[in-house]
C-alpha cells in the first residue's frame, strides 16, 4: 500500500508510514513526500476545510 493511501485510509502514525516506506527519519519522509505530492503528510491526512462564501 502506498504511503499516500495509508495516510488517507488508516489512522496509522505518520512515523510508522515513513518507516514502512523505507525512511529512517520522519523528516526525510516528510520532505520527500511534500516534494512529490506538493503537500505534507499532515496536510494530506488533515486537509483544511473549504470555506464557502
Amino acid at each position: 500500500m502506498a504511503a499516500r493511501t495509508r495516510l488517507l485510509e488508516s489512522d496509522m502514525p505518520i512515523s510508522r508510514i515513513a518507516d514502512l516506506a523505507g525512511y529512517s527519519s520522519l523528516s526525510s519522509f516528510s520532505t520527500a513526500f511534500k516534494r512529490y505530492w506538493g503537500s505534507s503528510p499532515k496536510q494530506i491526512r488533515n486537509p483544511l476545510p473549504v470555506l464557502s462564501a
